[in-house]
C-alpha cells in the first residue's frame, strides 16, 4: 500500500486481487483496464481518496501480463497528477477527480 497527501486529501493506492467485476463486489466508481486486461486480467490496484475520513472518490486498475503489486515504485504523486503502474500498463489520473488522463504500454510483460 502507498499512501500521499495532496492538499487536504488523503490518496491510498493498494492491491485489490479479490476483486471482481460481479455485480456482489465491491464497486469502484471508475474502472481503468490496460492492454488486454478486461479479457485477461492479471492485477488489480484499487486507488481511494480520503478527506478526513470521508471516502470522496475511487477507481479500480487493471492491468494484463505480468503480475504486479503496489510498492514504493509503483506510484506516484506529481503535483495533481497521480502515476500508477499496473501490469505492463501506466495510467495518469487527475486528482481529486481520478479521470483518466492518458494511459501507456510500458511493455509487454511489466
Amino acid at each position: 500500500m502507498e499512501e500521499f497527501i495532496y492538499n487536504d486529501l488523503n490518496i491510498v493506492v493498494f492491491n485489490d486481487p479479490e476483486y471482481g467485476l460481479d455485480e456482489d463486489q465491491i464497486s469502484y466508481a471508475l474502472h481503468y483496464f490496460g492492454t488486454e486486461a478486461e479479457e485477461y486480467p492479471t492485477s488489480k490496484h484499487g486507488v481511494k481518496i480520503f478527506r478526513g475520513d470521508e471516502e470522496t472518490n475511487n477507481c479500480i486498475l487493471i492491468g494484463s501480463g505480468g503480475a504486479t503489486g503496489v510498492s514504493s515504485d509503483s506510484a506516484l504523486l506529481d503535483n495533481d497528477r497521480l502515476l500508477v503502474c499496473c501490469c505492463n500498463t501506466l495510467f495518469c489520473l487527475a486528482i481529486p477527480s481520478l479521470d483518466l488522463i492518458w494511459q501507456t504500454q510500458a511493455d509487454w510483460a511489466t
